[in-house]
């Protein structure tokens, strides 16, 4: 059985089978960083995780950004969204940077906990739930 740090629940659905079904994808990947970062794998198999974590975001930001500007062209709630990716990404490369440099017996622990369990993974998820209803709540939906 994988370690799950992040489970994936029914409330972290949008409602939009494509982009639920790309954030079970990241959360996947996230649950599966999760694990071996626990395991203390090895630095090669961490940059393996890592890479493909930061390649399938990309895909799925952009896919998922190529669908809200459809119906948010010029709204700030799109501005909004893409700003949270970046941020997103920022959090990974700064985290990948912190983990390649970081001797784990020190700080294992408390840079795992913080930063799995921190907002990178359940923010990022639930902001573009609540943006979507703010959508819809605009729109008379």
């Amino acid at each position: 059985m994988m370690f799950e740090i992040f489970p994936w629940n029914n409330n972290l659905e949008t409602g939009i089978d494509i982009i639920d079904e790309q954030h079970k994808r990241l959360v996947q990947l996230l649950n599966q960083l999760a694990a071996h970062l626990a395991n203390r794998s090895h630095k090669v198999t961490l940059t393996t995780v890592f890479s493909e974590l930061a390649a399938y975001a990309d895909y799925h930001f952009k896919s998922e950004e190529e669908i809200w500007s459809r119906y948010l062209m010029g709204d700030e709630l799109l501005n909004q969204h893409k700003t949270a990716h970046d941020a997103f990404f920022a959090e990974v490369q700064a985290l990948q940077k912190k983990v390649m440099m970081t001797i784990w017996k020190r700080v294992f622990g408390k840079l795992f906990h913080s930063w799995l369990s921190g907002w990178p993974s359940i923010f990022l998820i639930l902001i573009k739930k609540w943006q979507l209803y703010a959508w819809l709540f605009r729109r008379g939906c």
